[in-house]
């Protein structure tokens, strides 16, 4: 029961240091992956824990944080999406067209993302623009216009597919 407790309050105490990590700088010598894996290291030393029992635990955390994150973007996109359509911007179908095209394009990310990781930035860029070029083709093709699929008002709140071309995307 104590190890439980343990493991609870040093998931808690990771999950704190992980949200102030994302918003502190990174250092050049140490990823982030290697940060959380010495963390994780010198934690269950420490304390006498598994590490595979810590990393159970940071891995819980982190899949936890990303989907509440994930919720809360679509939550995002169908509340701008449903003013659109009270507006006569957009219809009811193309704003299911539009969310099911986010998690269409949600799910190839997961799926692809130890693919991107070996690619080099010019591979990364290559594919970016061919998927950029495919959704536009697609937002054309159902008569979308782009800004519902890079972004509400030029403050780059679309689909996460990049800048847009220049479409005035930083906030």
């Amino acid at each position: 029961m104590k190890k439980q407790i343990m493991i609870v309050a040093i998931a808690l105490t990771i999950g704190i240091g992980l949200i102030w990590g994302t918003t502190s700088m990174v250092y050049a010598t140490e990823t982030p992956k290697d940060g959380i894996s010495t963390i994780i290291e010198r934690i269950a030393v420490k304390f006498g824990l598994k590490k595979q029992d810590v990393q159970a635990v940071v891995d819980q955390v982190q899949s936890e944080r990303q989907a509440t994150r994930q919720k809360d973007a679509l939550d995002q996109l169908e509340a701008r999406l449903s003013v659109a359509v009270k507006n006569g911007k957009i219809t009811e179908a193309q704003k299911s067209l539009i969310i099911a095209k986010h998690n269409e394009l949600q799910a190839q990310r997961v799926k692809d993302q130890s693919t991107w990781q070996n690619l080099t930035p010019a591979e990364r860029k290559t594919k970016m623009d061919e998927q950029r070029t495919a959704l536009e083709a697609w937002a054309k093709q159902n008569n979308i216009d782009s800004q519902y699929i890079y972004g509400f008002g030029g403050r780059g709140e679309g689909f996460g597919m990049g800048s847009g071309k220049g479409r005035g995307m930083s906030r």
